[in-house]
C-alpha cells in the first residue's frame, strides 16, 4: 500500500512539474503575443500562431499599447496601413492597428473604441461594403455578419460607457491566460514558433497589431500572385451571386449603420477625432461587383455613408478607384517573381498603397507617390453624385474596352490554322 501511494505521489509530483514546465515555456516563447513578454530574434520574434488567434489576443494587445492613433476596419487596412509607416507624424505616434478580420462592423467599431483607451486622440476606421449588406433572403433578425449578443469577443473589450474591467472581463482574462499557459495546442504552437524563425516569410503580427503580409510573400514566391487574384474573384463571384439589400439603419442592435452611428456619438463625445475611408479595391473587385448586378446597391451605399459622416460632421474618403493604382495587371500564371506594386488580391492593398491613402487623408508629404494627390476623393453631398458618375462612367469604359479585347483576341484565334 505504501509503496502503491508513494507511486500516485511521485505521479502526481511529475505531473505538476510537467506542467509548471510547459506553462513557463509557453509564458517565454508567449505564441500569440497574448502576455507580452520580450522577444529575441531567432527564437520568438516571429508569431505564426498569432494570425489565428487575433480575436482573442489583439483586445489584449492594445491594452498593453498607449496608442495616440487608432486605425480600425477588417483585415484590409489591417494589412494595408502600417503602423510604422513613415507617412505618420509625430503627433500622431504611437500608432495601433485594430483592424480584425472576420468580424461584423459592429465589432470593429468595438474594437478600435477599447483600442482608443484613454490617450488615443485620432481614429481612422476602414468602412466596407460588404460589411453593411445583407442577403434579400435572409430572416429580419439574421445578420450578415456574426450577431450583436454579448459574446467572449466582447467581454474582453474595455469601452468607457459600455464595457468595463468586471468579473465577466476578469473571467474571460483569466481563461483565456491559463489556456495560453497550460494547453497542449499552446505548447505545439510555441514549438512550430521556434521553428518557423528560419523562414523570413513566417505569418505574424507586430505588437502594435499590423499584418506584415508575410504569408502572402510565401504564396507569391512558390505559387505566383496570379492564384492570390484568382481564388479572391471566385470567392467574390461566389459571395456575390446571391441578391442582396443594404441593412436597414433602423437603429437595430448588430446592423452596421447603427454600429457606424454609435462610433461616430462615442468618438465625439470623447474629442477623439474620426476620419472614415472606404477602402481601395482592384479594378477587377470592382468588375465583380458590376457584373454580379451590386451596383447600384454599392452607389447606394456610398449615398448613406455619406449622408450619416456629414451629418455626424465626420470626414468620409472614397479610395475607390479606376486609375494606374487600381488598374495594375496581374501577373500570369507561372510568374512567380512579379509582384504589383499597389495590391496583393482583388481585395486587399499593400501597405504601399496605405502610404499614399495616409498622405491624403492627412495632409502630408512621405514621398508615397508623385502622384498621390489625385488618388481618392473626399464625399459630401456637394461632390458625391459627380464622383459617383465619374467612376461609373470609368467602369462602363472599362468593361466595354475589355469586352472588345477579348472579342478581339478570339478572332485572331479562329483565324489562325490548327496546330497538332
Amino acid at each position: 500500500m505504501n509503496a502503491h501511494i508513494k507511486y500516485v505521489r511521485m505521479l502526481i509530483v511529475v505531473a505538476i512539474a510537467a506542467a509548471g514546465l510547459a506553462a513557463t515555456f509557453n509564458f517565454l516563447i508567449d505564441p500569440y503575443r497574448l502576455f507580452g513578454v520580450g522577444t529575441w530574434v531567432g527564437i520568438n520574434a516571429l508569431k505564426p500562431a498569432s494570425a489565428e488567434r487575433m480575436r482573442v489576443v489583439k483586445p489584449y494587445l492594445a491594452e498593453r499599447f498607449d496608442a495616440a492613433t487608432v486605425i480600425g476596419g477588417n483585415s484590409r487596412p489591417e494589412l494595408g496601413l502600417d503602423t510604422s509607416s513613415r507617412c505618420w507624424p509625430a503627433s500622431h505616434q504611437p500608432v495601433f492597428n485594430a483592424g480584425i478580420a472576420g468580424a461584423s462592423f459592429r465589432m470593429q467599431a468595438l474594437l478600435a473604441m477599447h483600442a482608443s483607451g484613454t490617450t488615443a486622440t485620432r481614429i481612422l476606421h476602414g468602412v466596407d461594403f460588404l460589411d453593411f449588406i445583407r442577403p434579400t433572403d435572409a430572416s429580419p433578425t439574421q445578420k450578415s455578419s456574426e450577431p450583436a449578443t454579448e459574446s467572449a469577443h466582447e467581454r474582453r473589450l474595455i469601452v468607457p460607457g459600455q464595457h468595463f474591467r468586471d468579473w465577466d472581463y476578469w473571467t474571460q482574462r483569466t481563461g483565456d491566460q491559463l489556456k495560453a499557459l497550460f494547453s497542449l495546442t499552446t505548447l505545439a504552437d510555441s514549438v512550430h514558433t521556434i521553428a518557423a524563425q528560419r523562414n523570413p516569410n513566417a505569418s505574424t503580427r507586430t505588437e502594435s497589431g499590423f499584418n506584415p503580409a508575410n504569408d502572402y510573400l510565401d504564396i507569391v514566391r512558390t505559387e505566383g500572385q496570379h492564384v492570390l487574384f484568382a481564388q479572391k474573384n471566385r470567392e467574390l463571384a461566389s459571395r456575390l451571386s446571391r441578391e442582396y439589400r443594404l441593412d436597414p439603419d433602423d437603429g437595430t442592435d448588430g446592423d452596421g449603420f447603427t454600429a457606424l452611428r454609435r462610433l461616430i456619438d462615442w468618438s465625439k463625445s470623447r474629442g477623439i477625432e474620426l476620419t472614415l475611408f472606404i477602402n481601395p479595391y482592384h479594378a477587377e473587385y470592382l468588375e465583380g461587383l458590376e457584373r454580379s448586378g451590386q451596383w447600384q446597391l454599392f452607389e447606394q451605399w456610398k449615398q448613406l455613408l455619406t449622408d450619416i459622416a456629414e451629418g455626424g460632421g465626420v470626414a468620409l474618403w472614397d479610395f475607390n478607384t479606376l486609375d494606374a493604382y487600381a488598374a495594375e495587371t496581374p501577373p500570369a500564371p507561372g510568374d512567380r517573381r512579379t509582384i504589383l506594386r499597389w495590391f496583393w488580391e482583388p481585395a486587399h492593398y499593400r501597405s504601399s498603397l496605405g502610404d499614399v491613402m495616409l498622405e491624403r487623408m492627412l495632409e502630408t508629404t512621405c514621398g508615397a507617390a508623385a502622384d498621390s494627390a489625385s488618388f481618392g476623393a473626399q464625399l459630401s453631398s456637394h461632390t458625391l453624385l459627380d464622383h459617383l458618375a465619374s467612376l461609373r462612367q470609368q467602369m462602363q469604359s472599362r468593361m466595354e474596352d475589355r469586352g472588345s479585347t477579348l472579342i478581339r483576341d478570339e478572332s485572331r484565334q479562329k483565324q489562325q490554322p490548327a496546330t497538332r
